[in-house]
């Protein structure tokens, strides 16, 4: 995650970044090639906020999200069908993905965001 946040900035440090991570999953852990896999229960990770940037999750902090759904999970599901819309501000955006998420299925999205102008 911070890889990527890591990058974006050297790539386009002045611009305002929005990430979205729909990953909040249980992660695979593999000792060794030919041995069995564990889970780990981790669910979301969160990142540091930074200047210029809005960090949306697909679930709330320590949770996991909810993979069920034809083709795609149930967020990525409404953020498609959200960030189409236009003249809807992003923030505004990411806060009604969140809204209807928590009602259909009880699955709370996460936003972290300081302030969007770039450094």
């Amino acid at each position: 995650k911070t890889d990527v946040i890591k990058r974006l900035r050297l790539e386009a440090d002045t611009a305002t970044h929005f990430v979205v991570f729909d990953a909040c999953r249980n992660t695979l852990k593999v000792s060794a090639p030919g041995t069995k896999s564990l889970v780990q229960s981790k669910g979301f990770e969160p990142v540091k906020a930074e200047s210029g940037m809005l960090v949306a999750y697909a679930t709330e902090d320590g949770a996991t999200a909810s993979d069920d759904g034809n083709d795609v999970g149930p967020y990525a599901k409404v953020l498609a069908d959200e960030i189409v819309k236009p003249g809807i501000e992003a923030v505004t955006m990411f806060r009604n993905v969140q809204l209807k998420v928590r009602d259909s299925i009880g699955q709370k999205p996460w936003l972290n965001f300081g302030s969007l102008d770039p450094v």
